[in-house]
């Protein structure tokens, strides 16, 4: 297989291509108009959001993890 100039390898995409046909997941997210490309900046927002969220939750119950 050829590499690109920035040296990534494209060996086995053909076959990942093949599989993405068949998965429910994928073709949920392509049957809406979304790119996976799109979909994947959602997940990682929400992500970072719920990481956001728990530090949060964790600052406001530092205060009981105190022992007296």
């Amino acid at each position: 297989m050829k590499m690109l100039s920035d040296d990534i390898s494209l060996e086995g995409l053909e076959e990942e291509l093949q599989e993405c046909k068949t998965d429910d997941v994928v073709a949920s997210i392509l049957s809406k108009g979304t790119t996976l490309r799109e979909y994947t900046k959602g997940v990682e927002n929400n992500l970072r959001q719920v990481e956001l969220d728990s530090i949060q939750d964790y600052i406001k119950e530092s205060d009981n993890l105190v022992s007296p």
